[in-house]
């Protein structure tokens, strides 16, 4: 969405700047547009660290995902060697 905004305003400044017809700005104005610029700039900046952000989340559902065949079988190892060492234990008198 930023990028959207900070290319529609890039290109409609170069489209202005482009007229043969010479466009003055105040000292004013220019220091608005800048200061949009950088505000622009900030908030890209922002939304591509939550982007990153959110692949890595992305990335860490997707190996915490125990149905997912590729860590499945290191799962069901670990469960079978709890399940063995729980038959190994020896049990009171009267347990079944």
């Amino acid at each position: 969405m930023v990028t959207r905004i900070f290319l529609i305003f890039f290109f409609s400044l170069c489209f202005l700047f482009s007229n043969e017809e010479t466009i003055t700005l105040s000292s004013e104005e220019m220091t608005k547009l800048v200061q949009k610029i950088e505000k622009l700039q900030k908030q890209l900046e922002k939304m591509s660290d939550e982007n990153s952000s959110l692949w890595f989340m992305l990335d860490e559902l997707d190996k915490s995902n125990i149905a997912n065949p590729e860590y499945f079988k290191h799962i069901a190892a670990a469960m079978e060697k709890i399940r063995k060492s729980k038959l190994m234990v020896i049990k009171d008198v009267g347990e079944a």
